[in-house]
């Protein structure tokens, strides 16, 4: 089947259909940066929490548990981060990925996993930088009554996209996507809260 760039702004509920066709007609293609993502994130959470050393409740609560209770927690901070971090920088490359070859496809031109991941590497500074300052925002956003966070989340939605597709730089690509957002606040929450709650419901099933 095959899919060309609409020539007019579709609707939410068109929004999502199409995406649904797209990616059911072309799963075997997309799959593969998320596949890779699953195993590959899993195999280094599971490397680094093998490094964790075991830890073990006393019977008695006293002040040397407390100490050993924080040392424990200083050991294991950076295996967390680390942790974090790659888990970010692989989640940011796969969205990169499947944003850029989805890109190519409805533009009709050749679109393969190495033409997606050649454009991710160019562009992984700024996809990095982007997607920490939209989240520091965010939880900022979150920590002054939940609803700024929900409204900066919506503004910057399209970041990953416009870089992607567009090769903007940070702050372009910031303002491009509130630009693209304006006077599109109820489309964007109902796509992204449609996809939230299809994402809930599959990791319930």
């Amino acid at each position: 089947m095959a899919f060309r760039k609409p020539n007019r702004e579709l609707s939410a509920t068109e929004i999502l259909s199409l995406s649904f066709s797209f990616y059911a007609a072309k799963f075997d293609v997309l799959l593969i940066p998320f596949l890779f993502t699953c195993v590959f994130n899993s195999f280094i959470s599971y490397f680094l929490w093998s490094l964790v050393p075991a830890f073990e409740l006393p019977q008695n609560i006293t002040e040397e548990f407390f100490l050993h209770f924080l040392n424990y927690l200083a050991a294991i901070f950076p295996i967390i981060v680390a942790s974090l971090i790659i888990n970010w920088v692989i989640n940011t490359m796969a969205n990169g990925i499947v944003v850029k070859v989805s890109s190519e496809m409805f533009e009709g031109r050749p679109a393969t996993i190495k033409i997606g991941l050649d454009s991710v590497l160019s562009s992984l500074p700024i996809l990095l930088i982007t997607s920490s300052v939209v989240s520091v925002l965010t939880v900022l956003g979150l920590f002054f009554f939940i609803i700024p966070g929900i409204v900066v989340a919506l503004m910057f939605s399209l970041t990953v996209q416009v870089i992607m597709i567009e090769r903007l730089g940070v702050s372009a690509s910031l303002w491009r996507s509130r630009k693209l957002v304006a006077h599109r606040w109820l489309k964007i929450l109902t796509i992204l809260f449609s996809l939230a709650l299809l994402t809930i419901m599959a990791s319930i099933i």
